[in-house]
């Protein structure tokens, strides 16, 4: 069975002082620069028949240049770096000398000699959900002892610690979705009663200041920092709606989008988008004071969006024909959804979200049926991979409502530019061509700034790449 192969940029970093060679091209005096972390291995014809228990996949870090690509450590797989002073902290796995997956923190220095683990190295789940707060780093962890808890850690040895066992003994709390709004932390966890049901837990950072959330949201999902609030799904029965465990052992599932005033500790619902005590499933998404709710409606259909402020009873609701969308991608200029495919819109296309009453098509020349994916912002433009009428996949950028290919990367085919991230003044991403196989791309933009960042596996051997997985995305799949 192969190894797991994953990659991962979970946000983009910012470096500060690290040490390791300045960026080609660019302005080496720079106090500071980004980067991101990723995971390749070299996939030649050997490692894909007769895999091994040894660690092959590389850990690499990179500004987005030729000479700022390094590789740090080889590992089997790795989840999202979170920055905590001069350095990041990676949760890491790894076959030990006995042949058995074990994982830990890593922290780095961005160098390969100052790139060690630190805390327990575990049997078992790896780390993941590192989210900075009050000046550490709080994650979801698991141990023999404790099962999985919510653990904290300032970046050393001996600051790695277990902060608060949520459900006593070897029960799981499993902390998720950790996000900071002010000065609280909220996560999803189990309820401290080993009612085997998830709610909405708050930290101030005190071991005695983490608690469950009161009135109880049930089944918590999506948490999203929304300018001083948190916005969420959620089953909020308050009220003559009271849940009464004792009662009925377990509470519907009527998740419906909410939202949460940190200082008045108030919990209010948004809409009941799907009403009755069935679910709504609601996504969110934020773009400055705005927040977009991708939900399903008992009365207009699934996938459907509203336009909020974070009011209760204040969406406006995107009608158009073709008003399900399946994805959505957040910008620096708004919100892009590409549709579901419906007999009033046969093809699946990009669309700007300005508002519940103003939603713009993009088009592409001769082909209705451009299928746009990996859609990520530079520097205020879009970038995506489109398909042209001869069904090519290339590199594309949005200009104004049309859509205008950047670079034709193989010529003799597709290249399938995925994964598309940004880091300083550039988009990094795996692309292909007959030269190299599929390789890490750059682009700044332009024809000419589309080039080849790393030949990971020289020659015409592909590298086996993923950019953009979450912990989530990564752990569930």
């Amino acid at each position: 069975m192969r190894l797991l192969v994953a990659a991962l940029c979970m946000g983009t970093i910012v470096l500060s002082g690290c040490g390791g060679s300045s960026s080609s091209g660019g302005d080496s005096s720079s106090e500071s620069k980004e980067v991101t972390f990723f995971l390749a291995q070299s996939m030649n014809e050997t490692e894909i028949m007769a895999p091994s228990r040894e660690n092959t996949l590389g850990l690499y870090i990179t500004d987005g240049s030729q000479d700022g690509t390094r590789l740090l450590k080889k590992v089997v797989v790795a989840l999202g770096p979170k920055k905590l002073g001069d350095n990041w902290l990676i949760p890491v796995g790894w076959w030990n000398e006995e042949e058995a997956p074990v994982s830990a923190l890593a922290v780095t220095d961005g160098t390969a000699q100052g790139t060690k683990t630190i805390g327990e190295v575990i049997e078992g789940d790896m780390p993941y959900g590192l989210t900075s707060f009050n000046g550490k780093i709080y994650f979801s962890q698991e141990n023999n002892e404790n099962g999985r808890e919510l653990w904290v850690t300032d970046g050393t040895e001996n600051g790695t610690r277990l902060f608060k066992d949520l459900v006593p003994g070897t029960h799981y709390g499993s902390p998720e979705n950790l996000t900071v709004v002010g000065r609280k932390l909220y996560f999803n966890a189990y309820s401290s009663d080993e009612s085997n049901l998830r709610v909405l837990w708050e930290s101030d950072g005190t071991e005695e200041g983490t608690r469950q959330v009161s009135p109880t949201v049930y089944y918590p999902t999506n948490l999203t920092a929304f300018g001083n609030k948190l916005a969420l799904g959620g089953s909020m029965l308050s009220g003559p709606l009271a849940y009464n465990i004792s009662l009925v052992p377990t509470p519907p599932m009527d998740i419906e989008p909410l939202i949460l005033d940190p200082e008045s500790g108030v919990v209010s619902r948004i809409e009941d988008l799907w009403t009755g005590p069935s679910s709504s499933s609601p996504q969110l998404y934020t773009v400055a004071d705005t927040l977009l709710i991708k939900a399903n409606s008992d009365a207009y259909g699934n996938e459907r969006l509203w336009f909020s402020k974070g009011e209760s009873g204040d969406p406006d609701m995107v009608d158009v024909p073709t008003s399900a969308f399946a994805i959505i991608y957040t910008t620096s200029n708004g919100f892009y959804g590409v549709n579901r495919s419906s007999p009033d819109e046969t093809y699946a296309a990009l669309w700007r979200l300005n508002g519940a009453d103003d939603v713009v098509k993009i088009s592409m020349d001769n082909n209705l049926d451009y299928l746009p994916r990996y859609l990520t912002d530079l520097n205020g433009t879009a970038y995506l991979q489109a398909m042209d009428a001869m069904e090519d996949r290339e590199l594309y950028r949005v200009e104004g409502n049309d859509l205008k290919l950047v670079a034709d990367i193989n010529p003799a085919g597709s290249s399938y530019p995925s994964g598309l991230t940004k880091v300083n003044d550039v988009l990094i991403f795996t692309a292909t061509d007959e030269e190299h196989g599929r390789e890490l791309w750059r682009t700044d933009g332009t024809e000419a700034g589309t080039q080849l960042l790393m030949d990971i596996s020289p020659g015409t051997s592909s590298s086996d790449i993923v950019l953009n997985i979450s912990d989530e995305s990564l752990l569930h799949r």
